[in-house]
């Protein structure tokens, strides 16, 4: 649990970088589609979801350097992400993605998301490998990205790596714009509007299958 509510009221910037966001692509919907949140929306992106970034490369609060006075808690979200287990889909593997994202003030949400491995390859992986540079190994030596070709051992390997993932986002190991990018390839939900209508989060699990290739 965390010591910082997400914010219940989004600011024009975030409402408009979400807009913008909503309009491009879904990342589920055509391999080769997504594009990642440019860098002008990062910090009005993350704002909706509690992270204070100054720009797509400078965090204002890291992931987890503060700690509520009270509790000792983070004083930011916390994501968890882990891989339930994959389908069979008109000839393809779909690796589910369970997702969740906590804040005090606000409770923890759950969804789940599709994705085929050769797009957690290209659109998360090389990118989080890419931004890491040599922290990469580091972070990420006792749990390997899966082989190509969708090998035996290839959901408890992405489970794994997916964790480790989650793991450096809450530690504030990833600049802004890696953590804008893992969000939108999640398809993390818009959680002012659940807030705004007045819902409560725990009492909902939101699901997004993709449709088609």
């Amino acid at each position: 649990s965390i010591s910082r509510a997400l914010p219940s009221r989004p600011s024009p910037a975030s409402q408009m970088a979400h807009a913008a966001l909503a309009a491009s692509v879904s990342p589920a919907s055509s391999e080769g589609s997504f594009e990642p949140p440019a860098p002008l929306v990062v910090p009005a992106y993350l704002e909706a979801y509690g992270y204070r970034a100054t720009d797509a490369r400078t965090w204002r609060s890291p992931p987890g350097s503060g700690r509520g006075a009270s509790q000792g808690r983070p004083c930011s979200p916390s994501l968890g992400l882990g891989v339930a287990g994959h389908q069979e889909i008109e000839g393809h593997t779909w690796y589910t993605l369970a997702c969740a994202l906590a804040g005090e003030g606000s409770a923890r949400v759950d969804w789940t998301v599709r994705r085929r491995l050769a797009q957690l390859r290209e659109d998360l992986h090389d990118a989080v490998q890419s931004e890491l540079g040599e922290a990469y190994a580091k972070y990420f030596a006792n749990t390997p990205f899966a082989h190509k070709g969708g090998l035996p051992g290839t959901t408890a390997r992405l489970h794994g790596w997916c964790g480790t993932l989650a793991s450096c986002i809450n530690a504030g190991h990833t600049p802004p714009s890696l953590v804008a990018l893992a969000l939108h390839f999640l398809e993390a939900p818009e959680l002012e509007r659940f807030q705004e209508a007045g819902i409560e989060l725990s009492d909902i699990e939101i699901s997004f299958d993709a449709d088609g290739d």
